[in-house]
């Protein structure tokens, strides 16, 4: 009994030394951790937490940033659910690296995820301050129930626009009221 235990203690010990190496690696080298998630998407549903862990390490901003190509090619490989922005580091917005602009490049790679699915993944970032050329996208991807819906996207991202240009416009009145008063 007391050496069943002690096996269990160790295989345990060992268990957490290589899920802290496969973090520590993935952080280190980023296509090592694109393996290593790729590998890990195979059996993740084992523990789904070591999953997540590793790639939130890979798919971070900086990794986004810096290894565009390798970290998006490994994301479109994975289940729609690990877009997620607590897994993945997005880009600025209107921006090639940005949270819409992948979600749609994951659509289309994925392309026989249907339409419920594909509504979902996209609800899931803020559609309401797209610009014209992200609304011409989603507008292309069919996957809005009804025009309804399309005119209700354009109204709340034109609403959020002209706010937008309100407070831009007060702060340059603003400015320009600060440019007169005298300095001392």
């Amino acid at each position: 009994m007391v050496l069943k235990q002690f096996e269990m203690k160790k295989c345990d010990e060992v268990e957490s030394m290589i899920k802290d190496y496969m973090k520590k690696v993935a952080g280190k080298d980023v296509e090592k951790g694109v393996k290593i998630v790729e590998d890990l998407v195979l059996v993740y549903k084992m523990d789904e937490e070591l999953f997540k862990e590793v790639a939130k390490i890979v798919m971070s901003k900086e990794n986004v940033e810096k290894h565009f190509e390798l970290v998006i090619e490994c994301l479109m490989k994975l289940p729609w659910n690990y877009l997620d922005r607590s897994i993945v580091g997005y880009g600025e917005a209107h921006s090639e690296k940005s949270e819409f602009t992948i979600r749609v490049k994951y659509i289309k790679y994925n392309g026989n995820v249907d339409d419920e699915v594909k509504r979902e993944i996209i609800k899931a970032c803020d559609v309401n301050n797209l610009d014209s050329d992200e609304l011409k996208k989603l507008e292309d991807l069919h996957i809005l129930k009804e025009e309804e819906e399309m005119m209700e996207l354009y109204r709340k991202t034109l609403k959020s626009k002209e706010e937008e240009n309100k407070l831009l416009k007060k702060e340059i009145a603003e400015l320009k009221g600060n440019k007169t008063a005298p300095t001392k």
